[in-house]
């Protein structure tokens, strides 16, 4: 796993990106996904509760953000789009592996 100081930094530019576009959902799903990592925010699912600390940790992070999604449909009844949520966290989980 990526050490806090450049998940920190990738979580800082981020933050950067949201001042330009604070609606977008992607990079929302990468600030809060960083957040957890950081053990600053809440769990992105309620099976884990403590941020992982290995790479095997983030793959069952992963794994438990899939589980969740599990049936959900691509769009919501607002159409609003719930794989993209998804998808931004799983790459960024996937980034922060060592």
């Amino acid at each position: 796993m990526k050490d806090k100081d450049t998940l920190r930094a990738k979580q800082d530019a981020i933050c950067m990106a949201r001042d330009e576009d604070y609606e977008n959902p992607r990079l929302a799903a990468r600030d809060e996904t960083l957040g957890f990592l950081l053990g600053e925010m809440d769990s992105l699912v309620e099976s884990i509760t403590e941020p992982p600390t290995t790479d095997d940790g983030i793959d069952k992070l992963i794994k438990a953000v899939r589980m969740e999604y599990d049936g959900l449909p691509q769009f919501s009844m607002f159409g609003d789009n719930n794989w993209e949520t998804r998808d931004a966290t799983v790459e960024i989980l996937e980034w922060a592996k060592g």
